[in-house]
């Protein structure tokens, strides 16, 4: 019969053994020790000089005095001095010191660790955490938090992926490059790159492009890229959109009381007028106006002009210095323009009649 047993390493009373209270006792007294087991400290290298009986240290290396020569046990403290016990792989222990738990693996204290652990929910492989709740709490600990998501390497992913019946719909984060980007799905298998930003420039590619630009947008199906809606009907001028150079505004589109207005260089240089609010400009607005003071007007293509039959002309006062066309005036169809008073024909300077 062996004298020790295999796990605590606690004496066996053994046949015809004199005193054998005295092994009782000295099993019962590691066996105290070692069912929940508590130690004062790990690591500790110096015997206290009056020690509580039945405390415990887990002896570091270097350990002095009466542990000399135990490194790496545990010291018990008994009435008549130290019992020393060889912990075993697998042992658990508070630290009372740290607060902590702690396993003895590998010949030596560790905090302990989990291949997988599931918190209301069944862990797998791949999920080696999972937890199913209402909602997961990550809080501060006195100051900011943070929330990682590593990647091996920049082809790989780290991202967050939302799922509706297990079905992939969005994924944000670091999908096969080191760019950030959205992607949606309607299915969990055919992806869509929403929003790109590229992580050398921070430049933003809306519609799945690679940006070159601060914001680079783009569509391939031959609609609108951009879409920018004012969706109130109050009948007041409003601006939709304003284009900031250097904190002035350099392009300003917006609705007035009697159209659509381009204003450039913060004044009003361009205005369509094609109705009352709420009716948008067509492709024939009925007029355009410069208003700046100086500039020119370069056109790459041909200047089409109004037309007009010399009964439906209209009064040259309220058009100076503009040019139409007159489709049956004498001598055939000619360009006109106004001098404030009359509409003259351009060829020859005469008043159209």
């Amino acid at each position: 019969m062996p004298e020790r047993s295999p796990n605590l390493d606690l004496p066996y009373l053994q046949p015809s053994q004199a005193q054998k209270h005295v092994t009782h006792n000295e099993a019962l007294q590691a066996l105290d020790a070692l069912a929940q087991f508590v130690a004062i400290e790990l690591g500790a290298t110096t015997p206290p000089t009056t020690p509580a009986i039945g405390d415990c240290w887990g002896l570091g290396t270097g350990a002095t005095g009466a542990w000399a020569g135990h490194d790496g046990d545990i010291a018990l403290a008994i009435e008549s001095g130290w019992v020393f016990l060889t912990p075993r792989e697998g042992w658990r222990v508070w630290d009372r010191t740290a607060g902590v738990l702690m396993v003895f693996r590998n010949n030596g204290w560790a905090s302990p660790t989990f291949a997988q652990l599931g918190v209301n929910a069944t862990p797998d492989a791949t999920n080696r955490l999972s937890i199913g709740a209402d909602a997961t709490l990550l809080s501060h600990d006195g100051a900011g938090h943070q929330l990682k998501v590593n990647k091996a390497t920049a082809t790989d992913t780290a991202s967050l992926l939302f799922q509706s019946g297990w079905t992939g719909h969005a994924e944000v984060g670091l999908a096969g490059s080191n760019g950030w980007s959205v992607k949606v799905s309607p299915d969990g298998s055919t992806w869509t790159d929403a929003l790109a930003v590229d992580n050398a420039t921070g430049f933003v590619g809306i519609g799945g492009t690679a940006p070159d630009t601060p914001l680079h947008v783009q569509r391939s199906d031959g609609t609108a890229a951009i879409k920018i809606e004012e969706t109130s009907t109050a009948a007041s001028a409003r601006t939709v959109a304003t284009f900031i150079n250097n904190g002035r505004p350099d392009f300003v589109l917006g609705n007035s009381s009697t159209g659509l207005e381009w204003s450039f260089g913060g004044g009003t240089n361009l205005v369509f007028k094609s109705g009352s609010l709420g009716s948008p400009p067509s492709a024939k607005a009925t007029q355009a106006t410069f208003e700046s003071a100086s500039g020119n007007l370069v056109l790459a293509g041909a200047v089409q002009v109004a037309g007009y039959t010399v009964a439906t002309l209209p009064a040259a006062s309220a058009m100076p210095w503009a040019i139409i066309g007159v489709s049956d005036e004498t001598g055939g169809a000619v360009l006109a323009f106004s001098d404030g008073s009359d509409w003259r024909r351009v060829t020859d300077r005469a008043v159209v009649s």
